[in-house]
């Protein structure tokens, strides 16, 4: 089994037999170094886009669902990227065995790539616009805005409500004092003990 794996190894990279591309036409020498500029920009490209997207799948916030998604265009742009470099490796070395399997590789990730893409878009569709994220940080800041004023008109009330309690313990204290009074100031009491106190500590 180990044997026929490096048998198919020796066989994907020989190359015996296959010319090199400047035998294959008459490339002249400024054609031949634009082909080989042109071709080694591009695969430069292609290498440093999948870079800077596995460099964000590193750092991306862990509530991104299916991250994969990165994964599988980077593979992608790779794999193109190393057909350019096939293609001016073939000046030199006519690995054409290993440039068709590259190829193959590439055209498989592309048609993957391809029918995810729609899913993406849809997924991409969906995710808030800047101007939506702006408006939701004013209504939520508006909204904590009328909070804290919540707060502190419950307190003033809280106070007023103090207030009222001691005037009528004073009240009792100096005599000037009814039955009505007493059930004002027992009302008054259980109104803070159930629900103004505990609202202000919190």
């Amino acid at each position: 089994m180990i044997g026929m794996v490096v048998d198919w190894f020796k066989e994907l990279f020989d190359a015996d037999g296959f010319l090199t591309r400047g035998h294959c036409g008459p490339w002249s020498e400024p054609l031949k170094l634009a082909y080989i500029a042109s071709n080694a920009v591009i695969a430069l490209a292609y290498f440093l886009i999948p870079f800077v997207l596995f460099v964000f799948w590193e750092k991306r916030r862990q509530d991104i669902e299916q991250p994969w998604i990165l994964l599988g265009f980077v593979a992608f742009i790779t794999s193109c990227g190393l057909t350019h470099v096939g293609d001016i490796a073939a000046f030199w070395w006519p690995g054409y065995r290993l440039f068709t399997l590259i190829s193959i590789v590439t055209a498989v990730l592309s048609i993957a790539t391809a029918l995810a893409l729609p899913w993406v878009v849809k997924l991409a569709l969906t995710l808030p616009t800047p101007e939506q994220f702006r408006r939701l940080n004013i209504e939520l800041q508006e909204a904590a805005k009328q909070k804290d004023a919540a707060i502190v008109g419950l307190s003033d009330t809280v106070a007023a409500l103090h207030r009222q309690v001691d005037c009528l313990e004073q009240m009792r204290r100096t005599g000037l004092w009814v039955a009505e009074q007493e059930l004002t100031l027992r009302q008054l009491r259980n109104v803070l003990e159930s629900s103004y106190e505990p609202e202000a500590t919190r």
